[in-house]
């Protein structure tokens, strides 16, 4: 990462000249999913409480269906901003920062099982979303042409911002439900845009582009904010280790001795893939 800021140093010092030119975007998209991940079911691990078994499950008495469906936590609604600097005709650099509004991620599993005479009926409900702020330092090649300006962009992207999970379950109408929220942690990957502009006003161009971002949410920490059963509040019952996590790379435990109840279960750390391709639009206006 040290290196990769040191690169983009050392261009603005080479490629700035006397006709440097100030600019600012904004623009907004759609995300959609790319290199999806599948969730195996936790429902043996602590893990149970928070990560998900994304697929679609339903069973009529003996005849079961499963239908898989990779996600990525990526998808949703872009809204952007950058602030740029042209050194060059065709060199520049800017820094882009914004906001994923993503989409609900949810799966339903249902079963209808006739046992000793009785109808076990039920149905679960899992459910992602992610709220995200993303700061991008970008180098950016133009091609400078009469009309249309041809550009890429690439560089990292910084990822930190908030995971919603929620489970709910109807189990012959008696109905538990469950919400915990992901917090903290900061993710890095890369970012990658192909695009092009055209100039309508001598201070305004119009563009549009598609970007392409690899990344990873890795939270800090997880509170199970909300926990309900037949409608009534049951979180103050919970105790802090059943409702409090932290993440680390690494972290020891004492096997011989019960984990204190009033402190934070430690877990290894969650990666939540993240990784999206988008379409944009927007304006940008030069000073």
């Amino acid at each position: 990462m040290k290196r990769l800021m040191l690169f983009f140093g050392l261009i603005i010092v080479l490629g700035f000249n006397a006709r440097a030119q100030v600019y600012a975007k904004f623009y907004a998209g759609y995300s959609m999913p790319l290199a999806g991940a599948t969730f195996v079911d936790p429902s043996s691990s602590l893990y149970s409480v928070m990560v998900y078994p994304i697929y679609e499950y339903g069973r009529v008495e003996s005849n079961a269906t499963y239908t898989q469906h990779p996600f990525s936590l990526g998808q949703g609604i872009d809204i952007k901003g950058a602030i740029g600097l042209n050194f060059t005709d065709n060199l520049g650099a800017e820094v882009d920062f914004g906001f994923l509004m993503g989409s609900k991620i949810e799966a339903t599993q249902t079963s209808k099982v006739t046992i000793v005479g009785v109808l076990i009926n039920s149905e679960e409900k899992y459910t992602y979303q992610a709220n995200m702020m993303q700061l991008a330092p970008m180098l950016v090649l133009n091609t400078d042409m009469d009309v249309l300006n041809l550009f890429m962009k690439f560089g990292p992207v910084i990822n930190t911002g908030v995971l919603n999970g929620s489970y709910f379950s109807n189990l012959n109408g008696q109905t538990t439900q469950r919400d915990v929220k992901f917090t903290g942690g900061f993710s890095v990957g890369m970012s990658s845009v192909l695009g092009a502009s055209i100039q309508i006003m001598d201070n305004i161009s119009l563009f549009g582009e598609l970007q392409v971002m690899t990344l990873a949410y890795s939270p800090a920490k997880a509170r199970v904010v909300k926990y309900e059963v037949n409608g009534n509040d049951n979180l103050a019952n919970l105790k802090v280790e059943d409702k409090e996590y932290v993440f680390s790379r690494t972290y020891q435990e004492d096997m011989s001795t019960n984990h204190p109840d009033d402190q934070p279960t430690e877990l290894l750390k969650i990666h939540f893939p993240m990784s999206n391709i988008g379409i944009h639009l927007g304006v940008q206006m030069s000073f």
